[in-house]
């Protein structure tokens, strides 16, 4: 995974646009990551973070600024100075978002310059001991009204959207908590 993501961060900084690689930074870039240091996001702009230093020749920090669902670090990204100097590390499903839900009101997607996209792939899985086999036998418990509690990063987050999604492909309420 971690050899991928050199590859990936790489070859985004290799085929970067002319534009982009013209502008030479004279002072750091802060990438505010909107979440609690040690997350995943953290994680992997903190392992990104030393590759993007390389390729622009100067010092890259990393500003956690959690809260309200990323929005408040996110916030504070499209606040800054549209100079090149502040970036943020997010999920594109929360970017898309944030104005739909009213945490980041009058944005759009249209508002961000996407630098580095790692996939992620929502997985739903259960402990070894649970009581569901497969799948279908999760759903038909959230379906038949047994409370089912389902551990995602937050409504906004990638696994609040795939919940979301598969109550929307299952026809409708399921009886899923999040915590």
């Amino acid at each position: 995974m971690k050899s991928f993501m050199l590859a990936a961060v790489g070859a985004s900084l290799v085929i970067a646009s002319p534009a982009m690689a013209q502008w030479q930074p004279d002072k750091p870039v802060n990438i505010i990551v909107p979440w609690s240091a040690g997350g995943s996001t953290d994680q992997v702009t903190r392992i990104v973070a030393p590759i993007i230093e390389e390729a622009l020749g100067t010092s890259v920090v990393v500003v956690n600024q959690p809260g309200a669902s990323g929005s408040i670090g996110t916030k504070a990204a499209l606040d800054a100075p549209r100079d090149g100097y502040t970036w943020t590390a997010n999920a594109i499903a929360n970017n898309a978002t944030y104005a739909v839900t009213g945490l980041v009101p009058d944005t759009s997607i249209a508002d961000y310059a996407i630098y580095l996209h790692v996939a992620n792939v929502p997985v739903v899985s259960v402990n070894a001991d649970s009581e569901y086999e497969d799948f279908g036998q999760l759903l038909e418990a959230m379906r038949s009204g047994d409370s089912v509690t389902i551990g995602t990063a937050g409504v906004n987050s990638s696994g609040g959207m795939a919940l979301a999604a598969i109550r929307e492909a299952a026809g409708g309420e399921l009886n899923a908590r999040m915590v």
